[in-house]
């Protein structure tokens, strides 16, 4: 795909892409107050299946669920890792 495609796509997307990120951010996931995770992370594997991407959740021990998805595009294709984090940090120092 060249970059001209891809930029197509980005704008024609555009909306719909603020949109997802508007709800993304209602979901109040304070670390610090182990608020919201597991709906953070529900959301994140929900966005990722909606664009073909197989997702699971991990426990982990104490802390928010791993969110892990994978989208295999042949073994003659490139490997892009993408690591993040759903949660934040609370406004009060």
């Amino acid at each position: 795909m060249a970059l001209q495609e891809i930029f197509g796509h980005i704008d024609a997307h555009l909306d719909d892409s603020l949109e997802t990120l508007s709800e993304f951010c209602k979901i109040p996931s304070i670390s610090a107050e182990k608020r919201a995770q597991p709906e953070a992370a529900a959301f994140v594997r929900k966005v990722l299946g909606e664009i073909g991407i197989e997702a699971r959740e991990f426990p982990t021990e104490g802390g928010p669920n791993v969110v892990f998805g994978e989208y295999r595009a042949g073994s003659d294709r490139p490997t892009l890792l993408f690591y993040n984090h759903y949660d934040v940090q609370p406004v009060d120092p």
